[in-house]
């Protein structure tokens, strides 16, 4: 494949350790940033810090964890009693937060799409009426000046 089309494929063990990977910065960022903001006061919760800096040094980048994917799921199964306990289930649990966590961003993308595409039609709508306003006005001109004309040349001849 790769030389064919440049592109490697990732074994399955792989995918599924990125996807723990990922599920698990979300999930924990998550939890954190809205303890942080329950908390108040005037600490924020930085997501581009914990994706770069905090995380990393937690548990590695998410494509490349430091510890084998069913490590990660038992100690996230100690944090939340959403994750099973189970080596093998809190690896399903997770790969299921994030299958989830996928779905709801790609809503939200087409969503957004889709009012851009709503907003877009919008101002070619406006545009439209504002071209036909002005061709409706210049026409109207050109019609008034033709009008004009006729009466002028209709008062001469009377005169």
């Amino acid at each position: 494949m790769f030389k064919e089309y440049g592109v490697k494929l990732q074994l399955r063990d792989a995918r599924v350790s990125t996807k723990i990977g990922h599920a698990t910065r979300e999930k924990l960022g998550l939890d954190i940033a809205a303890q942080v903001k329950k908390k108040g006061g005037n600490k924020k919760f930085d997501w581009q810090r914990w994706n770069t800096k905090v995380f990393p040094r937690l548990f590695g980048q998410p494509d490349a964890l430091k510890y084998p994917p069913e490590v990660v799921a038992v100690v996230m199964s100690l944090l939340y009693d959403t994750i099973r306990t189970d080596p093998e289930q809190a690896v399903a649990d997770l790969v299921e937060f994030n299958r989830a966590s996928l779905e709801r961003r790609n809503s939200f993308q087409a969503e957004q799409d889709d009012e851009l595409d709503d907003l877009d039609d919008e101002l070619d709508d406006d545009l439209d009426d504002d071209l036909s306003d002005e061709l409706d006005d210049e026409a109207s001109d050109e019609l008034d000046d033709d009008l004009d004309e006729e009466l002028d040349e209709d008062l001469e001849e009377d005169e």
